[in-house]
Parts: C-alpha cells; structure tokens; sequence
C-alpha cells in the first residue's frame, strides 16, 4: 500500500499529493460545494473521497501525536464512511 503526503496550497479548493519522500505532485482538485444543487452520485462521491484522503492524511500525522487522537480520527472516517453509504441508499 502506498504512503501518501496530501497538502493543499488554497485552503482545501486543490489538493496535491505526492508519495512520501517524492517530489513530483499529483493534483487533485475538489469541486465547489453548491448545496443549492442536487448532487449527481458522480459528485458524491468524489466529495466524500476527498473528506476521506483529508481525514486519512491526518490520521497518518496524528501517529507522531497520541493514540487517542488516532482513534478519534478513525472513528470519524467510519462515520464519513457510514454516512456516505447511508446517502448514497437514500438518493437511489
């Protein structure tokens, strides 16, 4: 499984990421939140992938803090997790 560094220049509009130790950036970027709009399972899902990559790059920082932060980290990836499948069911 590849290590991942994610870092985001403009507050978290693009997202860059590189394997650890690596220099050259792969860019990703997020789409803006429009919740006026009803969102295509496309959007969804690229969404929820990015909260996802987010939450799991600071999961991967908090191993040099204590364990209870990487628990709570985890904790909330299963609940991103469970609600995005929770949503998912419901647009269908």
């Amino acid at each position: 499984m590849e290590k991942y560094i994610y870092e985001s220049p403009d507050g978290g509009k693009t997202i860059t990421r590189r394997n650890f130790g690596e220099q050259n950036k792969e860019t990703i970027v997020t789409p803006p939140l429009n919740v006026d709009s009803d969102l295509s399972d496309d959007e969804l899902t690229l969404r929820f992938t990015s909260i996802k990559k987010k939450l799991k790059a600071a999961q991967l920082r908090s191993h040099w803090d204590t364990w209870q932060s990487e628990h709570k980290i985890a904790e909330a990836i299963q609940l991103i997790e469970d609600l995005e499948q929770e949503i998912t069911l419901t647009t269908r």
